[in-house]
């Protein structure tokens, strides 16, 4: 699990997370928020689960928060790249 600092709370904020295969980014507004050393792959046989924790494929603790656009791509993010995309994924 990767937990930024920054407290999101009534606010509008674009949310990103890019991985490389060695490190991890996590990026908010339009800024690096985390990056650190990636500890696995991603798994294939267990669902992703966006708003929530994953308990081994099963949705818990939910988020209260408002999810507007979710986008995949297939770039590792660079802070840069993440400040140009944000306004454009804010719209």
């Amino acid at each position: 699990m990767h937990v930024g600092t920054t407290d999101l709370r009534g606010t509008d904020a674009v949310i990103a997370l890019s991985y490389d295969g060695a490190t991890v980014r996590l990026f908010v507004g339009s800024a690096l928020e985390y990056s650190g050393p990636q500890a696995s792959t991603p798994t294939t046989t267990i669902p992703y689960r966006i708003g929530s924790l994953n308990s081994n494929g099963t949705a818990a603790s939910f988020s209260a928060a408002a999810i507007k656009r979710i986008v995949v791509g297939r770039e590792f993010l660079t802070t840069p790249q993440f400040a140009q995309l944000a306004p454009a994924l804010r719209g």
